[in-house]
């Protein structure tokens, strides 16, 4: 089957979004909060952006029931602003490797680095750039998985999943202490 391309939907500044044409298994090796022998399908697209390079994208938030709560707790609003946010500044966080609107979990559960995105609204959007070995990587470089998405409410479910830390370790790591 060749691959779909849109550009209805596709976010301001972006020309158009390509589904690669098949999807791939990734397992417990890649995200570890899933079970031993868990697969989780996910549908990688290219990303084309009005003056930067294109690259490619997937979600994995459907990959744990507490990604999903999060991201499913925020309102229509605030997920178009969390969207939007996102959008508009990885490519800029792509093209330097840096921004000052992205930071680094200081603990994650994963092999790779997390990324997260925070606006003033409260909204942030969890992300890390993954080789997962497909052939067009050679070309586009890492994966961006979207991991998780929430409003600060929601944050501490959000964080028990991507740290794999008990609440109470999370609080007391926010607090300073340890």
């Amino acid at each position: 089957m060749p691959p779909k391309s849109q550009s209805e939907g596709v976010p301001s500044g972006y020309d158009s979004s390509e589904y690669l044409g098949s999807d791939l298994s990734v397992n417990a090796s890649v995200l570890p909060w899933l079970e031993s022998n868990e697969k989780f399908q996910i549908h990688v697209s290219r990303m084309d952006v009005t003056g930067s390079k294109p690259f490619l994208i997937a979600s994995v938030i459907g990959s744990n029931k507490n990604l999903i709560q999060a991201a499913s707790g925020m309102s229509d609003h605030q997920s178009e602003v969390t969207n939007n946010m996102f959008y508009s500044r990885l490519p800029g966080f792509l093209e330097t490797g840096s921004s000052s609107n992205v930071d680094t979990l200081d603990e994650s559960i994963t092999d790779f680095p997390i990324k997260v995105m925070r606006n003033k609204s409260g909204q942030r959007v969890y992300f890390a750039r993954v080789i997962l070995g497909l052939p067009e990587e050679e070309q586009y470089g890492p994966t961006i998985l979207r991991l998780a998405a929430c409003d600060k409410n929601h944050q501490m479910t959000v964080m028990k999943v991507l740290s794999g830390s008990s609440g109470n370790q999370i609080r007391n790591k926010m607090r300073g202490s340890k």
